[in-house]
């Protein structure tokens, strides 16, 4: 996770590190407070997108990829697709 989160910063791929908060804690600015966030991985869920869980502040990351750049891939697109999601 570290390396997408330094490939994020470095590359203009259309996320950005407010688009992993958002999708993460449902936050679209970091909060005065802290917020625990957790990193689950989806051994049981056999999918290649994380599912977004705005009400806890867990990130679920799937893992059935064989390679970095498909895992990117699809984290980026399962972030980006997911915007606005609990939203009115």
């Amino acid at each position: 996770m570290e390396r997408f989160l330094q490939d994020v910063e470095d590359e203009d791929n259309g996320i950005t590190l407010s688009d992993i908060l958002f999708f993460t804690t449902g936050c679209k600015v970091l909060p005065q407070c802290e917020i625990p966030v957790t990193v689950e991985f989806l051994h049981e869920l056999p999918s290649s997108f994380p599912p977004t869980n705005k009400c806890s502040s867990i990130l679920r990351l799937p893992v059935v990829h064989q390679a970095y750049e498909s895992f990117k891939s699809d984290l980026t697109f399962g972030i980006l697709k997911a915007q606005g999601f609990g939203t009115t």
